[in-house]
């Protein structure tokens, strides 16, 4: 493929603000620092309960055990929430709280073997006789604490941008011919033109009738095959064998099968994988 450019464009000279985390250590350092503030409020909490009873406990040793608890919650928090976005496209309503209050005891049993399994050394040896009766306090104790902290992860699971299934990118597409709806290979389809409320499949047999418009098939349709290059155009990759510039950001697309396609700058970013290649 030959590329005819009236400019080029420079990396690293459009503004953007390179962050120096990836996104999931940023979202790990969010819920590391989340846990540890719970766990200086649980300890607070503690210690002005001792306070009021007239037998104040250290504050420092009230934190390391909060700081323990919470340790276990923070671990099982990325899973909570991928589960709440799960349980978001789970049907019925009643299907989505029954995962939901499934996840509360599994979330609940996971955290008692965690904390008991990690902490045994520190919390248990001396005050209970077996792992099974540390686990069996750590649960009836902490039931009210946990449910608290599940609702929580709950609420802010279902405050998240949900991310819908993936969609099955389409194989066929449903074309009219003569009145007659067919079923077109999207193999044979080079390129797709706007036609009102519909499109028109480019094809070796002809322009075809698409009962889609244009916007919705460049959802449907695969990002690594087909590119939106114009408000009224979508082009199969793979068959562009020449972009000849027009000037100020606009090009002509050169099918292989000769075809041109008209290219509008606002789609240009469409075609970066082209042009690198």
């Amino acid at each position: 493929m030959s590329v005819a450019s009236d400019r080029g464009d420079s990396p690293g000279t459009s503004g953007e603000i390179v962050l120096p985390f990836s996104r999931p250590v940023r979202t790990a350092l969010v819920i590391v620092m989340a846990w540890i503030g719970v766990a200086a409020v649980l300890a607070l909490q503690g210690y002005l309960t001792s306070l009021s009873s007239g037998s104040p406990q250290p504050w420092g040793a009230s934190f390391r055990y909060s700081l323990a608890i919470a340790s276990v919650w923070a671990v099982l928090t990325p899973f909570i929430l991928e589960a709440v976005q799960n349980a978001r496209w789970s049907g019925s309503l009643r299907r989505r709280f029954s995962i939901l209050l499934l996840g509360y005891v599994a979330a609940c049993v996971a955290h008692v073997a965690l904390f008991s399994l990690a902490y045994w050394p520190l919390y248990g040896v001396g005050q209970h006789e077996t792992l099974w009766g540390m686990g069996r306090h750590m649960l009836v104790r902490n039931i009210g604490l946990n449910a608290l902290f599940y609702v929580g992860l709950v609420a802010a699971g279902w405050r998240r941008k949900p991310t819908p299934p993936a969609a099955t990118p389409p194989t066929f597409l449903k074309v009219r011919r003569k009145g007659v709806i067919h079923f077109l290979p999207l193999d044979t389809v080079r390129w797709l033109r706007a036609a009102g409320n519909y499109a028109e499949a480019m094809t070796d047999k002809g322009p075809l009738l698409v009962d889609e418009p244009l916007a919705d098939l460049e959802k449907r349709l695969p990002a690594d095959r087909y590119a939106r290059v114009h408000r009224a155009a979508i082009v199969r990759l793979d068959l562009i064998g020449e972009v000849r510039s027009r000037g100020h950001g606009d090009a002509d697309l050169v099918l292989r099968s000769g075809d041109v396609v008209r290219m509008s700058r606002r789609y240009r970013k469409n075609l970066a994988s082209v042009s690198a290649a």
